[in-house]
C-alpha cells in the first residue's frame, strides 16, 4: 500500500509561444480562496454540463477576472497582482490553454464530477458521488 507522502504534485507543462510553464492542480485551501473570491463560481459549478460548457458559463456569469485568478492559481502565484495583470493581457487561446491544464490539474476526474461530490456533500436527493466505493482487502491467512 502507498503512502500519502509518496504522492508528488499534479502537474501539467504548458507550452505557449517557444515558453514552458508548469501548471500544478490548485489545493483545496487555494479553491476557496478563489470562491470566497468569486461567490457566483460555486453556482455556476453545479450543474450537468460539460466542462467546456461550464467554462463558458463561468465566463459569461462571473466574467474574465475568475478566469485569470484560476491560472495564476495553477500557476502558484495565487492573489499575486504582477501575475494576474499580465494573464489578463494574454490572448484568449493562451488562457485558455493554461486554464484547461489549470482544471485538469485541480479535477482529475472533472467539473462534472465536482458538482456531483459537491452535491452529494450537501446532501441534495438526486446526487450520485463521482468518488468510488472504498474496499476493504482480505487478510491472508498465511
Amino acid at each position: 500500500m502507498d503512502d500519502l507522502l509518496d504522492l508528488g504534485p499534479a502537474e501539467e507543462v504548458v507550452s505557449i509561444r517557444g515558453k514552458t510553464l508548469l501548471v500544478r492542480g490548485v489545493p483545496s485551501k487555494g479553491i476557496i480562496a478563489i470562491l470566497r473570491r468569486f461567490p457566483d463560481l460555486a453556482s455556476a459549478i453545479e450543474g450537468g454540463t460539460s466542462d467546456v460548457e461550464k467554462l463558458a458559463a463561468l465566463v459569461m456569469a462571473i466574467g474574465g477576472d475568475v478566469i485569470v485568478a484560476i491560472i495564476v492559481a495553477g500557476l502558484g502565484k495565487s492573489g499575486e497582482k504582477a501575475y494576474e495583470d499580465k494573464a489578463e493581457t494574454l490572448p484568449a487561446g493562451d488562457q485558455f490553454s493554461l486554464i484547461l491544464a489549470t482544471l485538469r490539474t485541480s479535477f482529475p476526474n472533472g467539473l462534472a464530477s465536482l458538482a456531483a461530490d459537491i452535491r452529494a456533500m450537501r446532501g441534495a436527493s438526486d446526487a450520485q458521488p463521482a468518488a468510488s466505493a472504498t474496499r476493504s482487502r482480505k487478510r491472508s491467512s498465511t
